[in-house]
């Protein structure tokens, strides 16, 4: 009986660890819950002559003749998506697409950029989109539903002695029970409060994301939920500034900020995400085996 292999896959991407970052994050749980065989080509962008990327095309070739790639992960759909469209219409490599809101709606500023975007993710096999607020601009730009999954960004599981933890099940609430994360948090972050109910936020506290927008709309929430929380966990410019607001807008009994946590109580706020990852691969898994192969013909190793 011949067992099913999964295609080989390269993920060319600017970020990823050691680098510091949300992105880098992201990549790096992806690259270690994939089930098959992947390599990973960081790529930086040094190159002194325009356009700055063109040496990445040499070393993408290289990777994928040494490692016998049978498919491309884009880590960033500009300018990264321009190597693997070179490689889809010259190799006949597939390739699936990792977006991000800011990568998205940063190029449709530019007519050419625009273009270009729509080309890269039009001829994807695959469009992974980190959030539903991404998968909205991308059907809004004309991507097919149908190949879009989201998959949310989450900090890699860890073990833990509990075996009734709060990270082993977890159904799609969109507010958190306070108790069951606290119980599994290490004593010195205890959040020791008798409240039940949460809003959590993780990202890097920059304007763009909102943050402050929350803030503003809390004290309504608090007249419909008094016991509401809502936890900001991040490292950023706007920090100071954010804790400003919610001083002045007396919430300090009803937010927080925290930074510089560590993996494994990041883990405990945001487990929920951790299933999505399963839908990139079981995605991935029907796509490879159903389409792509059949259509491009790929031996077999």
């Amino acid at each position: 009986m011949t067992l099913k292999k999964l295609p080989k896959i390269l993920l060319v991407t600017l970020e990823f660890p050691p680098q510091i970052g949300g992105v880098s994050r992201y990549y790096d749980g992806l690259v270690k819950h994939w089930s098959g065989e992947i390599k990973v080509l960081c790529a930086n962008l040094k190159w002194p002559l325009w356009p700055h990327w063109l040496p990445l095309i040499w070393r993408t070739g290289q990777m994928i003749k040494k490692e016998k790639i049978e498919m491309l992960w884009v880590g960033q759909v500009l300018p990264v998506g321009y190597i693997a469209l070179w490689f889809k219409k010259r190799k006949k490599i597939p390739y699936a697409v990792f977006t991000h809101g800011m990568d998205i709606l940063v190029p449709q500023k530019l007519r050419r950029k625009r273009y270009l975007l729509k080309k890269i993710l039009f001829n994807s096999e695959l469009v992974v989109a980190n959030s539903q607020f991404t998968r909205g601009e991308l059907i809004k730009l004309g991507v097919e539903d149908s190949k879009i999954v989201v998959v949310y960004p989450c900090p890699m599981p860890y073990h833990r002695m509990s075996e009734n933890s709060y990270c082993e099940e977890r159904s799609d609430e969109a507010i958190l029970n306070i108790d069951e994360i606290d119980a599994c948090l290490p004593a010195g972050r205890r959040l020791a409060r008798n409240d039940n109910k949460i809003i959590l936020s993780v990202g890097r506290l920059v304007k763009r994301k909102g943050f402050d927008k929350v803030i503003e709309v809390m004290p309504r929430l608090l007249k419909r939920v008094p016991d509401l929380k809502y936890m900001i966990i991040g490292n950023g410019p706007e920090a100071t500034a954010l804790q400003t607001q919610i001083v002045e807008s007396g919430l300090s009994d009803s937010i927080e900020i925290l930074e510089n946590i560590s993996d494994e109580e990041l883990q405990e706020w945001y487990n929920k995400c951790a299933p999505r990852r399963k839908q990139l691969v079981t995605a991935m898994e029907d796509l490879w085996w159903n389409q792509i192969r059949p259509r491009n013909s790929i031996r077999p190793c």
